[in-house]
């Protein structure tokens, strides 16, 4: 019987047949190029993880990015770095030494320094705010600000004042007291200063001043 023959008679079997070979060779060839190219099979499911850890290390590489991108030298971040207005760097300096000055021993029963003032001997002025029995100034010149705080302390208001030059930004803090001698004058003394600056140490002045 010639092969043309047994094809009529049994053409499924033969298709089959002819089916499977062909898979069988595809399947070959298919290994045959996975080995040669260096591949190999995954499945589904592996597959997705990988991309979603590829995914992520994606996101992080990006942020890392932005990071190095978003970083400066240190000599840049000092330049960019706001400064202070000498009333807010005055403000800082005298909350630090303001703890060196004694606590009110009469909370409430102290003589008055709230108001305006002239001083006797220049003619300058303050204004002198006081709570209870806590006072402060603020006072800017074209050579130098002062900002005082203190607070009473038996007979007088211990005071502390940080001098600042408008020019230089040096900051000198003065101690000293203010003695009210009756209700419309008080006097300010200066004991001794911090010898920093352009002060020494043993820096004093004494001066009168009367309301008005």
């Amino acid at each position: 019987m010639t092969f043309k023959e047994r094809l009529e008679q049994s053409p499924v079997h033969y298709l089959l047949g002819a089916v499977v070979v062909a898979f069988t060779a595809g399947f070959g060839a298919y290994e045959g190029i996975l080995r040669v190219s260096a591949q190999e099979t995954i499945a589904r499911q592996e597959l997705a993880e990988l991309r979603a850890a590829k995914e992520k290390g994606g996101r992080q590489e990006k942020e890392l990015d932005a990071c190095r991108g978003g970083l400066v030298p240190a000599a840049a971040v000092q330049r960019t770095v706001p400064t202070l207005s000498p009333a807010k760097t005055a403000d800082i300096a005298i909350a630090e030494a303001s703890a060196s000055t004694p606590a009110s021993t009469a909370e409430t029963n102290c003589p008055s320094l709230d108001g305006v003032w002239r001083r006797n001997v220049d003619g300058a002025t303050v204004h002198i705010r006081q709570v209870r029995c806590v006072i402060e100034f603020f006072s800017e010149g074209n050579v130098h600000t002062h900002i005082m705080k203190g607070s009473f302390d038996e007979s007088v208001f211990r005071v502390t004042t940080l001098r600042r030059n408008v020019e230089t930004a040096c900051e000198t803090r003065l101690f000293g007291y203010f003695k009210p001698l009756d209700s419309k004058h008080f006097q300010s003394v200066v004991e001794s200063a911090d010898g920093k600056c352009d002060l020494e140490k043993s820096f004093s002045e004494d001066f009168v001043w009367t309301r008005i």
